[in-house]
């Protein structure tokens, strides 16, 4: 009896360990437009925008989502970081130009915080 508990409890402690380390949305498995639509959600929280601002914001998240796993699927190992950077700088300028100056800096401000709470909004933090 001793054993079938010893056992039944090493289960579950592995079951936990394993789906605890696939994070918030298991993000690697979300499409490029199921992570547009839980990135949009979060930022809603934040940032007032018009209904076709949110339609362009959307699109631009959606076009970076699918360059990027483009990039990742052409290269060998890691994708060239300087050209990732470039991708993110070029969103970053269609988003200042789409909102503005202090809605990009919201927008950058909640990316980082999504990123830190393990839902990563799309560009790393750049200081």
């Amino acid at each position: 009896m001793k054993r079938l508990i010893l056992t039944a409890a090493l289960m579950l402690s592995i079951y936990g360990t394993s789906t605890a380390q696939q994070g918030p949305g298991n993000r690697q498995n979300m499409s490029e437009e199921q992570r547009v639509e839980q990135l949009t959600t979060n930022l809603k929280q934040n940032i007032t925008l018009s209904d076709s601002q949110w339609a362009e914001l959307s699109a631009i998240y959606t076009d970076y989502y699918k360059e990027m796993k483009a990039m990742r699927e052409q290269s060998t190992g890691r994708p060239d970081r300087s050209k990732m950077n470039t991708l993110t700088e070029n969103r970053d300028a269609k988003i200042q130009a789409l909102v503005g100056e202090e809605n990009l800096k919201k927008i950058q401000e909640a990316e980082r915080t999504m990123q830190g709470a393990g839902m990563r909004g799309g560009a790393r933090s750049r200081q």
